[in-house]
């Protein structure tokens, strides 16, 4: 495919990798961009004049450049500032979600172990009663835990003579 050429109003020409870009070059631009040389006026230099204008140009074109990187940086950075804010207020939010639930969640818990905790009270009622009828039986001394009951006959010895 032979080189697209598209001609710059100021630069000159140019040579396009592809169609599509020098198309869209001259469509979208004409006042800038034409697939023919422009015509050259005839121009009275006055070169103090030219060069003046030029560094004056130069210096916008650089202020222009530094105060857009710079409003673009601080816009950038102002941005990156507010995220650990937004995680925070985010996570925040979240745990304050799973507070706000734990009442209920211990309200039903409570709901559906219910009936255990009667169960277990009732097994807690009968074992104390069982505590106190013992107590009364030995008249309040403490039982003794180990060894057997001095009243016990000794069973009689299975060994043969």
């Amino acid at each position: 495919m032979p080189p697209i050429v598209a001609y710059h109003r100021i630069t000159g020409p140019h040579t396009f990798p592809f169609e599509a870009d020098a198309r869209h070059a001259v469509t979208r631009f004409p006042f800038e961009w034409s697939r023919t040389p422009w015509p050259v006026a005839p121009v009275r230099v006055d070169e103090n004049r030219i060069t003046s204008a030029i560094a004056g140009l130069a210096d916008r074109v650089v202020e222009f450049r530094k105060a857009t990187v710079m409003d673009r940086i601080a816009e950038k950075l102002n941005r990156a500032a507010g995220v650990a804010k937004r995680a925070t207020d985010a996570i925040e939010a979240a745990a304050d979600q799973l507070i706000a639930r734990e009442e209920e969640l211990t309200t039903n818990r409570v709901k559906a172990f219910a009936p255990h905790h009667e169960m277990l009270d009732s097994h807690n009622r009968d074992l104390n009663q069982l505590e106190d009828a013992l107590k009364l039986i030995s008249n309040g001394i403490p039982l003794d835990a180990s060894g057997s009951s001095p009243s016990a006959p000794n069973p009689p010895s299975t060994e043969k003579i």
